[in-house]
């Protein structure tokens, strides 16, 4: 699933680089990079909601 939104050329920069950051501070641990990654997204969407930006 990484490598189809890293490869997916409508992904969104910024969560292209979010995802390569997550998977270059776990190195050897893809699940966890992916974790922390959705986790991220979720925040963003979250803060996006409550505050309208």
């Amino acid at each position: 699933m990484m490598f189809e939104i890293l490869n997916d050329t409508d992904t969104d920069e910024q969560v292209r680089l979010g995802l390569l950051r997550h998977i270059a501070e776990r190195p050897g641990d893809p699940p966890g990079a992916m974790l922390a990654h959705l986790r991220d997204m979720a925040e963003r969407v979250e803060r996006v909601y409550w505050t309208g930006g």
